[in-house]
């Protein structure tokens, strides 16, 4: 098991510069002399460093028994922790040296993907922004800044590609990049209205932008001008402090059934589905959950996206989930007016059916939800 999962991550942590390499090449030179190698590349010294790694930390990983000891694990943890750090050294090093070439930036780009060092990022975002704003190759890296919670210096870099690149999709894929970066931090449940706002009309004010300048060009996702439309949907309706759009689906009877039909107590709306493996790792916390608020306003509703309604009903027959049961099929409307990307998919609605919180689970949907009922029983 520790093999597989470490050698899973560095396979997730290296494949942005593997795919780069193709990218990078400097042409071998022509005509060399006989008995003489061929320099070596920029773009080979640095497949060189990522490759090194991989390898050592191979060996470490092999040279594990199949079931280790706690001591062992840690030592070698702590070892391959050693690699990665000295080869970050390594890499950044490579960068600093000619910080405006190809290689350079894809060295900051598999970089990026630990933030855990201010120095270094500080000075990543500096080179970026000096000698690549106008590169056409920036798309895995704009990848990485997504799931981010940008810098100033991140966000200045993607307001400048959004201005000064000549291409097209590039542009695009920044100013999108940025939106959605601040829709996330806008979602954050302790944000009050003053400090959210502002956050969102800047949002919504580029995904306008997307929609009138370029809405006919095309990303891997589609076209910047649907994407733009469909963000705007969620930033109106599915972010933190919306009201929630309605939903419709069935009883597991299939009786029609709606939403709107649990105003007046605090709901927690779990989209789910048996094949889940973490969605059923949430059910004793959740039948632990209901069980403690019996008599309150609220309720748990389990919306599946089965194949069918007879699927969950011998689930939970065999699996007790004493609480309210939707279905909603793999594709029904409910998923996509949630926007449903990933399972389970969890939105905590207030008596008034407002969204205030999102993806919690555990210790921190209890919270949640005492908070809300709180806030009930004092409106009273």
């Amino acid at each position: 098991m520790l093999r597989r999962c470490w050698i899973s991550s560095l396979v997730v942590a290296l494949a942005g510069v593997q795919c780069a390499w193709s990218q990078d090449d400097v042409p071998a030179p022509k005509g060399a002399a006989a008995g003489k190698a061929a320099p070596v590349s920029r773009s080979e010294q640095l497949q060189g460093l990522i490759q090194s790694l991989e390898t050592k930390a191979g060996k470490l990983i092999e040279a594990l028994p199949e079931e280790p000891t706690e001591e062992q694990r840690v030592a070698a943890q702590k070892e391959l922790d050693a690699l990665v750090e000295a080869t970050r050294s390594e890499v950044f090093a490579f960068a600093k040296a000619d910080p405006k070439d190809r290689p350079a930036l894809t060295a900051m780009e598999w970089l990026s993907q630990f933030p855990d060092n201010p120095e270094q990022s500080k000075a990543m975002e500096e080179w970026l922004l000096e000698y690549h704003v106008a590169s056409p190759r920036l798309g895995g890296l704009l990848q990485l800044l997504e799931d981010a919670e940008l810098t100033p210096g991140q966000r200045k870099f993607l307001e400048a590609i959004g201005e000064k690149n000549p291409f097209p999709q590039m542009k695009g894929a920044a100013l999108l990049t940025l939106a959605r970066s601040l829709v996330k931090q806008s979602d954050a449940s302790e944000l009050k209205d003053a400090a959210r706002n502002p956050l969102r009309d800047q949002a919504r004010q580029i995904f306008q932008r997307l929609q009138k300048e370029f809405a006919e060009v095309e990303s891997p996702e589609g076209s910047f001008g649907e994407l733009a439309e469909d963000e705007i949907y969620i930033l109106e309706n599915l972010s933190i402090g919306s009201k929630a759009p309605e939903v419709t689906a069935t009883e597991l009877t299939g009786k029609p059934v709606k939403l709107s039909s649990t105003l007046g107590k605090v709901v927690v709306l779990d989209v789910w589905a048996t094949w889940c493996g973490p969605c059923k790792e949430m059910i004793p916390h959740e039948r632990e959950l209901v069980k403690r608020l019996q008599g309150k306003p609220f309720a748990l509703v389990g919306l599946s996206a089965d194949d069918d309604r007879q699927t969950v009903t011998e689930f939970i027959a065999e699996e007790p989930m004493p609480w309210t049961h939707w279905w909603t099929g793999p594709e029904g409307e409910a998923l996509q007016t949630l926007r449903v990307q990933f399972f389970p998919t969890v939105y905590i609605l207030d008596a008034k059916g407002v969204i205030r919180f999102k993806n919690l689970r555990d210790e921190e949907l209890d919270k949640a939800v005492d908070a809300l009922l709180k806030e009930l029983e004092a409106a009273k």
